[in-house]
């Protein structure tokens, strides 16, 4: 003999309604991308509806991504499965959904869903969502959580792309001005090209770390085959290619298109004090006669244009961290790394 869910379903509805409170779920409506910081923002409205809100069992608590503050609520829906996008206001405290059980999908028109929601203030992370950094959206922010408080924060750009479970991450902004090869600044000589040998390379992955980065994100940095020109080389720390922003070939394969950059808007460069737009290197050479280079870059529009590789430009890494790395969501909706 088959359940019968209908009944179940029903005495479940019976029980919310006879037994429930009202909670305001907040949805979130209107997505609009941000072109500055690539991050979808919403308008919110407020539904109150009828819920049993109850805590989750003590031999529950050590179970996956499951903690004593968190509280289970079963509702009967009638505008939609919830998104974990959204929040429940229950008794003037917020909750961020960060899961959702359909109960008995298919059975009967009007569903019960189990939330699994988990606090947070606006203004003391002290019960945040932790994720693995693979799990991220597109064009959210992560920072360096152990880092000096003039740090670079990093925008997810890719995931899989240069290395299987490996997470791609932009400096959010320009970060320095600084000569392609060096010179500029009083350096010894250095090709501009091939990419192995050239001074943008060797202050990125010698000279950045140190100056920019906590030592803990340092020790996870994961180090890719990089493809610049049909030149292939291992690095942690590296620039953008014209073929991965432009998806075109600058006289030869540079890697892959990154489809992040779906328009210009998504390759301005802003300068990290004033948030100017500022033109910025990527690491193919447009054009190269010893002791002379003139470097690909991202002009301020976000468009392609070129710079003499002795003068100086903005400065926007990019590096690489494993999938599995733990990130923290907090107040500010930017995921600090958990070390």
């Amino acid at each position: 003999m088959s359940f019968n869910y209908n009944k179940y379903i029903k005495i479940v509805a019976d029980s919310i309604r006879y037994y429930g409170g009202y909670v305001n779920y907040i949805q979130n409506i209107d997505g609009a991308l941000d072109s500055n910081t690539k991050i979808t923002t919403y308008n919110n409205i407020e539904i109150p509806i009828k819920a049993l809100v109850a805590p989750y069992s003590n031999n529950l608590i050590d179970g996956v991504n499951i903690k004593n503050i968190d509280k289970q609520v079963i509702i009967e829906s009638t505008f939609g499965r919830p998104n974990l996008d959204d929040n429940i206001e229950i008794s003037g405290q917020y909750y961020k959904i960060i899961s959702v059980k359909e109960f008995a999908p298919g059975i009967i028109d009007t569903l019960i869903y189990i939330l699994h929601v988990r606090s947070y203030e606006a203004a003391t992370p002290i019960d945040v969502l932790m994720v693995k950094l693979s799990t991220l959206q597109l064009g959210v922010v992560v920072k360096d959580s152990e880092a000096l408080v003039d740090s670079p924060e990093w925008i997810v750009i890719a995931h899989n792309h240069h290395k299987y479970n490996t997470t791609t991450l932009m400096c959010k902004y320009v970060w320095e001005q600084y000569s392609f090869d060096g010179s500029y600044e009083g350096g010894g000589y250095y090709p501009d090209t091939p990419w192995q040998s050239c001074y943008m390379r060797s202050r990125l992955n010698n000279l950045w770390p140190g100056l920019y980065f906590s030592s803990e994100l340092q020790g996870i940095l994961q180090t890719v085959q990089i493809e610049t020109q049909t030149n292939l080389v291992n690095d942690k720390v590296s620039l953008l290619s014209k073929e991965e922003l432009f998806n075109v070939e600058q006289d030869s394969s540079s890697g892959s298109y990154i489809t992040y950059f779906a328009d210009d808007s998504y390759r301005i460069g802003r300068w990290y004090e004033s948030e100017a737009p500022t033109e910025w290197w990527t690491r193919d050479v447009s054009f190269w006669s010893a002791p002379t280079g003139i470097i690909c870059t991202v002009q301020t529009t976000g468009a392609s244009t070129t710079h003499p590789g002795a003068q100086k430009c903005g400065v926007r890494p990019i590096i690489f961290l494993s999938g599995d790395v733990n990130v923290v969501l907090n107040p500010d909706n930017k995921y600090a790394i958990s070390y």
